[in-house]
């Protein structure tokens, strides 16, 4: 199951596909407040509607945002995100955000010390 990972930060969206553990594609969004629903829709629309995630989950430090960014994934890909909160992720686990890497050119890997279970990652090693 392809799962679409969205951390809604204060200056920038960071996405990350992933197919199982797998990360696929990732991409990055301005955080904009003054952006309309169209212009993340337009966005998700270039970067991973072709490539068909069946879940969306959405992690976000930016609530005024969280509206937009999400009626974007529901119109453009036809999925009903999900909302994750610290209160959703137990102790020891982290948001996407804080572990997902990219390598040097800019595509996608997974970090050795990561691995994707629904809505947030776990660390196996020790945090950088």
């Amino acid at each position: 199951m392809r799962l679409l990972a969205i951390d809604i930060g204060n200056s920038r969206i960071k996405c990350a596909l992933f197919q199982g553990s797998e990360i696929e594609h990732t991409f990055e969004m301005d955080a904009d407040r003054l952006a309309s629903g169209a212009a993340y829709r337009h966005s998700l629309r270039a970067h991973v509607r072709e490539l068909g995630p069946q879940r969306a989950a959405i992690a976000s430090v930016v609530p005024e945002l969280n509206e937009r960014v999400g009626e974007a994934v529901k119109r453009e890909l036809m999925i009903l995100p999900e909302f994750v909160t610290a209160a959703d992720v137990p102790p020891g686990w982290w948001h996407m955000n804080h572990l997902v890497r990219s390598g040097p050119t800019g595509s996608p890997r997974q970090s050795p010390v990561i691995t994707f279970t629904g809505m947030a990652v776990r660390a196996h090693g020790p945090s950088s």
